[in-house]
């Protein structure tokens, strides 16, 4: 979850109303943003991944307004056309291939507003941007730009500018693309985003001067100040749909803080797009779902207004049906199943009573759930970090980079990313990935995970069956076969398991320096030191020893 700090009496300015902490807070909880603490006039809160729109004083406060009543419905988001162009080149396509665009005119800047800004960027950055890979925000003084303004990719040593200095760095001279990764604070900080380009994105407008290069730095000409009134910003990045919601996260900000937004005209080689789009998205629902879903009874009216409360917009489409309005802000409404959860926060989760279920059953932990804690135990004794990844993966990533023939997996039907295809049969790619992303970190390096990975199984209803996996993987000089057997040898003390090892044959690993685990004559796992053709395409620079087991095995001496 994110953490976000700001100022109390900025958050009542903007809901309009003075609350006591302790009635804030408890509000604020209702609605899933918990209160981590308050010093003074600042209070600390988390927001949950799945609400980017909050991820700022004023999406907090424009919700709050809501719950409070003072502001329900669907939020204004008034927008003017504007005669600013962007013109995206070819060389575009292959590097960083989307950009949308506005703008904001009557921009008042206070030292709260400023904050709020950095905030959002640096935290959307962080979460809902992917470190800026998928997408990042540009924001600029439009008064210093002049239209069209080019969208192109060039060559890192045919790019010169003055970067942005941030606050605390003396002012940088004039640099090259490349120079920027190397010797800019946020050059270094990013560069793993474009070091590996043959060209370089930027923003230069019609008189060549240059507004910025994504995702890493803006130049120092286009600087925004407490006394910048106007702005131009960009999103780009790699998926369309990402940077529309972020501007549209954006934009609806600026509005909350009474600036005008404007569109711009956005044109790519083969298409033409105006951006931002702030029009609502509709969906119809029924009211008997809905309430039998939550186990309480709501009139029509009664339903609406809970979903008005969440800011957002119902129509009556006949008895028993709703049509509901979804600002373009709200990245999280996807499915019906999401309306009913914002009823029930409008309805206020205290206002449920509760009840036992019908079933007489006790409930109790799986004893594979204890297997788990114990390896985590114990693993973490041994200095290994816990790490959860992704449970979808893609070909490449669970065959192609481990070297290995493609196998019948779990597909997706229709994915809505190409980095999420499949799901995964096996631990191990995850893992190696970490390390990859981890590499300009600190070594030696100790990870594991336990989780689920999903094999065909005919003999199942669904066609598959889940397998909870212990993997762990050690990088750095200390990474040995010898090293990671100690380990494994601790772990089947500790679990009172006899092991023996025989020699195994295993593309990922360096053939005579791996083996196969036997718990009571059954095959648990594999562990040894992974192939340097498998480092070589994670472009890690260092040995990797890992360990894959299957856990009921390991724990049980059996499969389940």
């Amino acid at each position: 979850m994110a953490t976000l700090t700001f100022d109390l009496p900025d958050l009542f300015k903007l809901i309009g109303k003075k609350l006591p902490v302790d009635e804030l807070s408890a509000i604020l909880a209702a609605m899933g943003v918990p209160v981590e603490g308050v010093e003074g006039d600042e209070i600390e809160v988390e927001v949950f991944p799945n609400r980017p729109d909050m991820l700022s004083v004023e999406g907090v406060a424009r919700n709050l307004r809501g719950i409070l009543g003072i502001e329900t419905g669907l939020p204004a988001t008034p927008l003017k056309a504007s005669d600013l162009v962007v013109e995206v080149d070819p060389s575009t396509k292959d590097i960083r291939p989307f950009i949308v665009c506005g703008i904001a005119r009557n921009v008042t800047f206070d030292d709260s507003f400023i904050r709020s800004v950095m905030q959002i960027q640096e935290k959307l950055h962080a979460t809902h941007c992917r470190k800026r890979r998928k997408a990042s925000i540009g924001i600029y003084d439009l008064d210093t730009i002049t239209g069209p303004i080019r969208y192109v990719a060039l060559e890192p040593g045919m790019i010169e500018f003055v970067p942005l200095s941030l606050e605390g760095e003396e002012e940088y001279g004039t640099m090259s693309g490349r120079e920027i990764l190397i010797k800019h604070s946020k050059g270094r900080d990013y560069a793993f985003t474009l070091e590996d380009l043959p060209r370089f994105p930027i923003l230069e407008d019609a008189n060549g001067q240059v507004l910025s290069m994504p995702p890493i730095i803006n130049s120092e000409e286009t600087r925004v100040s407490e006394g910048t009134t106007n702005l131009f910003f960009d999103v780009t990045g790699t998926d369309l749909k990402t940077i529309c919601q972020v501007l549209n996260i954006f934009c609806a900000l600026l509005t909350d803080r009474g600036a005008d937004v404007g569109s711009v005209e956005v044109r790519y080689p083969d298409a033409i797009m105006v951006t931002p789009e702030l029009a609502p998205s509709t969906m119809e629902v029924d009211v008997a779902y809905i309430t039998g879903l939550l186990g309480i009874t709501l009139s029509d009216k009664e339903v609406a207004e809970r979903l008005e409360r969440m800011r957002l917009g119902v129509k009556k489409k006949g008895k028993g049906r709703l049509e509901v309005s979804v600002p373009a802000f709200r990245t999280d409404v996807m499915h019906p199943m999401d309306l009913a959860e914002d009823v029930a926060i409008g309805h206020g989760y205290d206002n449920f009573e509760p009840s036992l279920p019908a079933v007489a059953t006790v409930g109790a932990p799986l004893p594979i759930r204890d297997a788990g804690d114990v390896v985590r135990d114990a693993l973490i004794g041994h200095g290994f970090s816990e790490v959860i990844t992704f449970v979808l993966t893609n070909p490449d990533r669970l065959f192609t980079r481990m070297g290995e023939e493609q196998r019948p997996v779990a597909t997706i039907a229709n994915p809505n990313s190409s980095e999420f295809t499949v799901v995964r049969d096996r631990l191990l790619p995850s893992l190696i990935e970490t390390l990859e992303r981890n590499k300009r970190h600190g070594y030696p390096q100790r990870l594991f995970e336990v989780g689920d990975i999903v094999v065909l199984d005919d003999k199942a209803d669904t066609g598959t069956r889940n397998v909870r996996r212990l993997d762990g993987a050690m990088a750095g000089t200390d990474a040995t076969f010898a090293a990671l057997k100690a380990v494994v040898e601790s772990l089947g003390r500790t679990l009172g398991r006899s092991m023996t090892f025989e020699a195994v044959d295993e593309k990922a690993f360096i053939p005579g320096r791996a083996a196969r685990v036997l718990v009571e004559g059954a095959p648990a796992g594999v562990f040894g030191e992974i192939h340097p053709a498998v480092l070589e395409s994670f472009a890690l620079e260092v040995p990797v020893a890992a360990l894959e087991f299957d856990l009921e095995v390991l724990y049980n001496g059996t499969q389940a």
